[in-house]
């Protein structure tokens, strides 16, 4: 390759930031599996309402699952620019905040045998459980991993 054409391929394909990498990786099975198995729920709970003629919550069901989808596909996109583990707590952020409204949204608008029928605990610890899993992930990687990748403090 030329010189001229093997600058222009730089240019155009960017490089991993060092200064942004972390120990983390963008790897596409560890990316994705994580993201599409930890809200495959919303997608057969969304499916199972829609069959059923449940319209809303099932829409609501399934709109979380492709959201968090596409907000996933567009960080992995966007991977040569973004660091792994901010990426990371901000897509588990984002299925933080929809596991706590779907399954507002389902307790307030089914009836018990289609609660049953899409896996909701019937009481409200584990509701809670449920909808404080993701939460904690967070705080452990926080704590675990987020401290490894903090700068060292300048030394006097």
């Amino acid at each position: 390759m030329s010189d001229h054409k093997s600058q222009e391929y730089v240019s155009s394909h960017p490089q991993p930031n060092p200064q942004r990498s972390s120990q983390l990786s963008w790897n596409a099975g560890a990316w994705f599996g994580p993201m599409i198995g930890g809200t495959a729920w919303m997608a057969a709970s969304g499916l199972m309402l829609l069959k059923d003629g449940i319209l809303f919550p099932g829409i609501i069901s399934i709109g979380g699952f492709v959201l968090v989808c596409t907000v996933t596909a567009w960080m992995w996109a966007q991977r040569h620019h973004r660091d792994y583990f901010t990426s990371l707590m901000q897509a588990l952020a984002l299925v933080a905040i929809l596991t706590p409204l779907i399954f507002f949204t389902f307790k307030a608008s089914l009836d018990d045998q289609a609660l049953r029928k899409v896996g909701v605990p019937e009481n409200l610890y584990g509701s809670l459980f449920i909808c404080g899993l993701v939460p904690a992930i967070m705080i452990f990687l926080a704590l675990t991993i987020g401290r490894r990748q903090r700068p060292e403090p300048p030394q006097p």
